[in-house]
């Protein structure tokens, strides 16, 4: 964590990053994210994977479609 190669972002932040990041690299066709990090009970990546669906994904789509 300290090295910086992960970012904790709430769900409104990400949702800005991601639809900036695209902004910025317009190549961008996937956006790839850890299913389950190494070590990480099932029921805790299950609950991550389901608040990136919910309240992350579907706004980036929304946002990127009325560009």
């Amino acid at each position: 964590i300290e090295m910086g190669f992960y970012r904790f972002l709430t769900p409104n932040q990400m949702v800005a990053a991601l639809c900036q990041q695209v902004a910025e690299y317009p190549q961008t066709r996937d956006i790839h994210f850890w299913g389950r990090f190494p070590g990480e009970p099932l029921d805790s990546a299950r609950e991550r994977m389901e608040l990136l669906s919910s309240r992350v994904l579907t706004p980036v789509r929304q946002k990127l479609a009325s560009r």
